[in-house]
């Protein structure tokens, strides 16, 4: 083919208006797709369509031509036609902190189920807070106070009878124990001697020793029934608060084995926050060891994911 100099006539297209069918511009509907580069476009998606690892599409031309549009758009009409990947996360791995577990669900499943787990966590850090200041436990706590009154009050008439025997009277207060003598209790008031004597005051320092080691014993053993029965208490609320859950999704087996094991996890942090707690304090409880991290999520029905990376590098491309 010869090379020849264009005029100006040959620089543009004249066509008929008799041969548009339209009378405005308004008449003609919006383009959609890509217009014309159908070669191109049927190269770009046989290439696409081809499911080889290390296998690449180039696309080359000068900017502005549309290129990146024309490739984003064919793959995600190639993407849409495949099947959609399942949602990926990792879940707390209650025997292995240090070694979480990942859990596959069909796609649009794994964001309700962290959210069944966010609520799953917020119910039971609310179960640890009313059960503490529930009306059972203040009646479990005022009865075992009531019980401990009741001991230390018998303790003290026995060491009072014991004093009494040895012609003692006994003062207590919230640090000490003062002994005197009864009042008459030596004879004539003339002949009562001034202070007890040495083996009365030994009898009844042992009395007082006894005495407060039983009230220490009896105060520690109320302890201990509280904190057990607080931890039955917190117990049952953790265990009604998985029900829900497990009602939910226990038919599936690795998720039924996973709040399986959170379940007992969280039972064991319990019991050993309650034996360590001081005063009035609350059982707290890490929102990590119940919620899983959901680490792809995906549409139902919305096909494989395109992913746009502006600069690959060789190791992306090639592996």
């Amino acid at each position: 083919m010869g090379i020849h100099k264009l005029d100006a006539s040959e620089c543009r297209l004249v066509i008929d208006a008799s041969q548009l069918h339209m009378k405005t511009t308004d008449d003609v509907p919006p383009l959609s797709g890509i217009a014309s580069q159908n070669r191109a476009l049927k190269a770009l998606e046989f290439g696409l369509d081809i499911r080889q690892p290390r296998f690449h599409v180039v696309a080359v031309g000068d900017p502005g031509t549309g290129r990146t549009f024309s490739s984003r758009a064919m793959a995600k009409r190639v993407a849409k036609g495949r099947p959609t990947p399942d949602d990926v996360l990792l879940l707390p791995n209650p025997n292995k902190p240090s070694e979480p577990t990942v859990l596959s669900l069909p796609a649009g499943q794994g964001r309700p189920f962290v959210d069944a787990m966010e609520e799953l966590h917020s119910a039971l850090v609310d179960s640890l807070r009313t059960t503490l200041e529930g009306e059972r436990f203040k009646r479990l706590r005022a009865r075992l106070e009531r019980q401990v009154r009741a001991e230390e009050s018998r303790l003290e008439g026995q060491l009072e009878q014991v004093a009494a025997e040895l012609g003692l009277a006994l003062e207590r207060s919230d640090s000490e124990i003062k002994v005197a003598l009864l009042v008459g209790a030596g004879g004539e008031e003339d002949d009562a001697p001034d202070e007890p004597s040495d083996e009365a005051m030994q009898t009844v320092s042992e009395a007082v020793e006894s005495f407060e080691e039983q009230l220490v014993n009896i105060q520690e053993q109320a302890d201990r029934d509280l904190r057990s029965e607080l931890q039955r208490l917190l117990v049952e609320a953790i265990k009604a608060c998985f029900d829900p859950v497990r009602d939910e999704y226990g038919e599936r087996e690795r998720i039924h084995g996973f709040l399986t094991d959170v379940e007992a996890v969280v039972c064991r942090e319990i019991r050993t926050l309650v034996d360590e707690i001081r005063g009035e304090e609350t059982p707290s409880l890490a929102r990590g060891i119940v919620v899983p991290t959901l680490l792809t999520e995906h549409e139902p029905d919305a096909g494989a994911p395109v992913v746009e990376v502006p600069y690959p590098t060789l190791t992306a491309l090639f592996g």
